[in-house]
């Protein structure tokens, strides 16, 4: 058997460098959409007084957003599947700034919730369109690097969309603010259009799928790959859906006593982790040719992490912002699923299999989300505490701590969901799915 040389270094030759061009033109739509998508944390008290919403109201505009992903989903995987990427791209981006500039000037509820809905069902194009597009310019054993720097591109989005967008919103005014990001959109957008290509030059054009959506779909359920893989990376994801987005923050400030600054900046560091995570992840696993041990050891030292939050509610203020760093960096390990989803399918559904993982990824996010709110609730119940003069609950730390657990638990269940991942070493393994996993 020839030997395999790992960690091994190659030339970058001019088709490389215009792959990585190209793909990374495209990555420009996530980037943006990321800053659409993560924004909201920073909108919310403008909002909340432009429209007169309270906390309730807030929480089922914010969620428009990823409900309209998790419906357009299964929708975009059909249509990367049947049409050219170049142009869903394009179109889909021009959505996603429409609806930006929709929302900035938005002066009912309504327009506002249309116009949040609308950039949402966008996102269901941008990261799948990425992947769809990198299969076409990338061969197997360097999938997990492009991934990895793709979603690189997308969490620096989202970094912008925190303090740099609240000092620009200090400056300028909210409604100011999103019309100047709608211009950013536009000349991403102009960037894309001459940069994207829909595969190399002298290649084959890929063979577009002319089967029927559903059966596109079937074939896709009939891999359980696409099951486990969607699962591991929306459970692994946790870490950044419930406390980078949510809960991160009022949860340190309530265990660790700290103020809502500090705790702001070390759940941003979850965020920084994955910048470098994710293409270090991907490096890694191409290098090795390896995809299911990388995404085991990823899941076991992220659940050693979360279980020391668990046990010892005393840490230092550098000891957090150096844990949530590397679960940060360790959940990255998630980005390696994408390429596993494309290596176990035929090209043809490509598209259809990663909506199906995606539906299960952001569905993570919506359901536990809520999930961590109704278990402090419930803890909250069962000790019988105060509430505020508001007539609301004063939560303790005891309250989050209670629903803390929730997350390395889930953990713990990714230890298990990487194990029954098929080993592809990095090959088209897909006429082979039928066999049994490993």
């Amino acid at each position: 058997m020839q030997q395999e040389h790992v960690l091994t270094p190659s030339k970058i030759t001019a088709a490389d460098f215009k792959a990585w061009f190209v793909c990374l033109s495209a990555g420009l739509f996530f980037f943006y959409d990321f800053i659409q998508l993560n924004m909201f944390n920073t909108l919310n008290p403008y909002v909340a007084q432009a429209f007169h919403l309270d906390a309730v109201g807030i929480g089922y505009l914010a969620s428009t957003y990823m409900f309209a992903t998790v419906c357009m989903l299964p929708f975009s995987g059909a249509l990367l599947d049947r049409f050219p990427t170049r142009q869903v791209i394009l179109v889909a981006m021009l959505i996603c700034t429409f609806s930006t500039l929709l929302f900035s000037v938005a002066h009912s509820i309504w327009i506002a919730a249309l116009a949040r809905f609308i950039c949402g069902a966008s996102t269901a194009f941008c990261f799948l369109s990425c992947i769809v597009l990198s299969t076409r310019w990338f061969p197997s054993h360097k999938m997990a690097q492009i991934t990895g720097a793709i979603v690189t591109m997308a969490m620096l989005g989202g970094a912008l969309s925190q303090e740099p967008l609240a000092h620009l919103i200090e400056y300028v005014g909210w409604r100011h603010a999103l019309q100047i990001d709608t211009l950013l959109g536009l000349v991403l957008f102009v960037m894309m259009y001459f940069s994207i290509e829909n595969y190399p030059a002298g290649k084959k054009a890929p063979e577009l799928n002319t089967e029927p959506v559903l059966d596109s779909y079937k074939q896709a359920f009939k891999n359980p790959q696409n099951m486990i893989c969607g699962l591991y990376t929306s459970l692994m994801n946790l870490f950044i859906f419930v406390f980078g987005a949510a809960w991160g923050s009022s949860y340190l400030h309530h265990v660790y006593g700290l103020d809502f600054t500090v705790a702001s900046r070390i759940t941003t560091m979850l965020f920084f982790g994955t910048i470098v995570g994710s293409p270090l992840a991907g490096y890694l696993s191409d290098c090795l040719r390896k995809r299911r041990l990388p995404m085991i050891l990823g899941a076991i030292v992220s659940f050693g992490l979360a279980f020391m939050l668990l046990l010892r509610p005393s840490l230092s203020t550098s000891e957090l912002a150096a844990i949530f760093f590397i679960i940060g960096v360790t959940t990255s390990t998630q980005i390696i699923s994408y390429p596993v989803i494309f290596e176990t399918n035929s090209p043809k559904i490509t598209g259809a299999c990663e909506a199906l993982a995606g539906v299960l990824i952001m569905s993570g996010g919506a359901i536990f989300q809520p999930i961590f709110g109704i278990m402090m609730q419930s803890h909250w119940e069962g000790n019988f505490r105060q509430v505020g003069e508001n007539g609301l609950p004063i939560y303790s730390g005891g309250d989050y701590h209670f629903a803390y657990i929730i997350l390395p638990v889930m953990l713990l269940l990714c230890i298990w969901l990487a194990r029954h991942v098929k080993e592809t070493n990095c090959k088209l393994v897909w006429k082979d799915t039928t066999s049994s996993n490993g």
